[in-house]
């Protein structure tokens, strides 16, 4: 079987440039074997040809090593091809019970229309806890899902600080091979950055408590609105803030009216007025 040794040329500088990720490493890796002791790769990756050399030789003088090679520039080619988003991500189901946030769904759809410029589309979602600030994210995408055709990505941080591990997921949500991701927090940002640059696509990022968590989350691309929902205003993050405050009495009673329904709310009599006064307003406390 002859190979050409410009194809195999190819294959080995697909390989180191790919060795970044697990896929890559363990391609080059059975190249590795099947050169043995006369081959090795270049320590700058500059000049793959005496490799490449070396495994067109042993193709040409062993049949078994060169149905092996053939192989490997198959799984070359399906795993370390350029990468491309692959699945459109979307959001989570939200609640069916809102109440009373247009002003801040302006504000959002305002932001989101903003055309793309020099600097990037982001949003800062904050109020207390129970205040409905991830109802009001999801429930904004939801609504506006046309503006966003390549997708809406959410990343819930409640329960890991660990922007690698939160990168990982965005990756995964993107259709990217568990193969294909690199292990390093470098590679995995620009990567991201990669895949979703000149992408119209929204970005949540939930429960976030500090830019560190998310610094690699932050698209650079105009054409990326973010939107990231915390407890309070995060120093050091540039985006418009919007603010979710409690719930009035009335719009609150109006709530829990939806939720219970109204003969419920009117077996309560006056207590009902106690009851939404523990709530504080809180719509995630209301429908309870």
């Amino acid at each position: 079987m002859e190979i050409p040794l410009p194809a195999v040329t190819a294959m080995v500088s697909a390989m180191g440039t790919g060795m970044a990720t697990e896929a890559g490493r363990q391609l080059m890796q059975l190249v590795g074997g099947l050169a043995g002791r006369d081959g090795r790769a270049p320590d700058s990756g500059a000049d793959w040809g005496p490799l490449a050399q070396v495994l067109c030789d042993h193709a040409r003088e062993d049949p078994e090593i060169a149905l092996r090679l053939a192989h490997i520039m198959a799984m070359t080619r399906s795993t370390l091809t350029p990468l491309a988003i692959a699945r459109t991500p979307q959001l989570p189901p939200t609640t069916q019970y809102f109440e009373n946030r247009r002003p801040q769904l302006r504000t959002l759809v305002r932001g989101a229309g903003r055309r793309p410029g020099p600097h990037p589309r982001r949003a800062m979602v904050h109020g207390e806890p129970g205040a409905g600030t991830t109802a009001l994210a999801l429930r904004f995408g939801w609504s506006e899902a046309q503006r966003f055709p390549d997708g809406q990505l959410y990343v819930d941080l409640r329960h890991d600080t660990d922007p690698n591990r939160a990168l990982r997921d965005a990756l995964r949500q993107l259709g990217v091979d568990e193969r294909r991701i690199p292990v390093g927090a470098l590679q995995r940002r620009d990567t991201f950055q990669e895949l979703v640059a000149g992408r119209r696509i929204l970005v949540v990022l939930d429960q976030v408590r500090s830019v560190a968590q998310i610094r690699p989350l932050l698209a650079a691309s105009p054409s990326v609105f973010t939107v990231v929902v915390g407890h309070r205003p995060l120093a050091g993050l540039d985006a418009e803030r919007v603010e979710v405050t409690p719930l009035t009495q009335r719009h609150a009673l109006r709530l829990l009216t939806r939720v219970a329904g109204k003969e419920a709310v009117d077996a309560l009599g006056r207590a009902v007025d106690g009851e939404l006064a523990r709530c504080g307003g809180r719509p995630g406390a209301v429908r309870l």
